[in-house]
């Protein structure tokens, strides 16, 4: 029987705060006092939007196939010894493909790449991301473990045709998003990180004039992997 992706997301939520609890608790990988306040972290994302269904366009934006490239930067504040709160941010110029969105009217094909409205086209846009960040995990040397928790927006902006760079008809967007994150982390230095996390997640775009029976949600799955520096000191009693 397949689950709805809803019903996981909210699941895997109940879990992530169970294991994050824990660690506001003091449980996972310690870190001795003193360890540091902010942490800044900057690295690179391998983005998977799924499909997204887009009513007003009568189009459907296939992000699958090749790896989508992002950079990712992220400010957070030690708020217990293994667990920090913070902002991300990620941006990158991305390939899609632009299609015909099945069961919906066809718009007026002249404004803006005819043929990418009438049987679709390679397109790219401007993907770009702020979530609030809730990280557990954490140590002063070696291996540690990393779970997150993430809830946001999503936003696409500028979309264009590949081939000439003309304007296509779907207008910028901005979407909701959860989701949670596990991984691995390796401390170089008490300040100085390394980690590799993937995320699973869930979104919502506008449900405006979509066709019956197409949904307005899309699953996403980002891999990255990040360089993390400690700023400040934290003393935790």
């Amino acid at each position: 029987m397949r689950l709805r992706p809803a019903f996981l997301t909210v699941a895997l939520l109940c879990v992530a705060s169970s294991s994050l609890h824990a660690q506001l608790r003091g449980g996972g990988p310690s870190r001795p006092s003193g360890t540091s306040a902010w942490w800044f972290s900057g690295g690179a994302v391998v983005a998977n939007v799924g499909t997204v269904s887009d009513g007003e366009s009568a189009s459907q934006w296939d992000f699958s196939g090749d790896p989508r490239w992002q950079m990712r930067g992220t400010l957070e504040k030690a708020i217990q010894p293994t667990t920090t709160l913070g902002i991300g941010v990620n941006y990158g110029k991305v390939d899609l493909q632009y299609r015909p969105l099945p069961g919906a009217g066809v718009l007026d094909p002249a404004p803006g790449a005819p043929v990418c409205q009438t049987v679709g086209c390679a397109a790219q846009v401007d993907l770009w991301g702020i979530q609030v960040v809730l990280r557990g995990g954490g140590a002063s040397e070696g291996l540690y473990q990393v779970l997150e928790i993430t809830g946001g927006v999503t936003g696409f902006r500028n979309m264009t045709a590949r081939e000439d760079g003309e304007r296509l008809p779907a207008k910028d967007a901005i979407d909701l998003n959860v989701g949670l994150g596990y991984g691995l982390g390796f401390a170089l230095s008490s300040d100085f990180h390394v980690a590799f996390v993937q995320d699973f997640g869930l979104a919502w775009h506008r449900g405006t004039a979509l066709p019956d029976g197409v949904k307005r949600t899309y699953q996403t799955r980002n891999s990255r992997i990040t360089l993390r520096y400690g700023l400040g000191s934290f003393s935790f009693r």
